[in-house]
């Protein structure tokens, strides 16, 4: 659904679809569907929360950051999916206390924030580029780990 992922569709092997398509999800036939929602979709966050399974949220270690999943986690509590949600931290810079500090200050929130970081690798940078990760072996791993704490939010 991000702009520029769904420009970026004719060099994936998985299917982008655009914003418009929002309503057609349910009638799609995958097993896992990931919607990436950009800011100027923050209106279909409210339908979208109530007919997923996960409610993967990312974000970036500083105050900004912080400020700025307020309004979606609020949003995850209005459609009742806080047990379904995972904050994710990404872009993690390596020697910072930022990390602790973020998770210390989501703590209010009761919305539970995953054990997996997301380093701030250029293989990470590059894997549009590269079709993948695989040349890389902390990427994958974490990749790996983030995966099986999604999956154990849906059993």
């Amino acid at each position: 659904m991000q702009g520029s992922l769904y420009k970026s569709r004719n060099s994936s092997s998985v299917p982008i679809y655009p914003p418009n398509k929002l309503e057609d999800i349910n009638n799609m036939d995958y097993d896992f569907i990931f919607i990436d929602t950009p800011p100027y979709l923050i209106s279909d966050l409210p339908m979208l929360c109530r007919i997923a399974n996960v409610i993967v949220i990312p974000t970036k270690t500083g105050l900004y950051d912080l400020l700025a999943i307020e309004d979606t986690i609020e949003i995850v509590k209005n459609a009742k999916k806080e047990k379904d949600t995972l904050i994710v931290f990404n872009m993690v810079k390596p020697n910072t206390t930022l990390t602790n500090e973020m998770n210390q200050a989501l703590e209010r929130f009761n919305v539970s924030v995953s054990n997996t970081f997301i380093s701030d690798l250029v293989a990470f940078t590059r894997s549009a580029i590269n079709d993948g990760i695989e040349e890389n072996t902390k990427a994958q791993n974490q990749i790996i780990e983030l995966t099986k704490e999604v999956l154990s939010k849906i059993s």
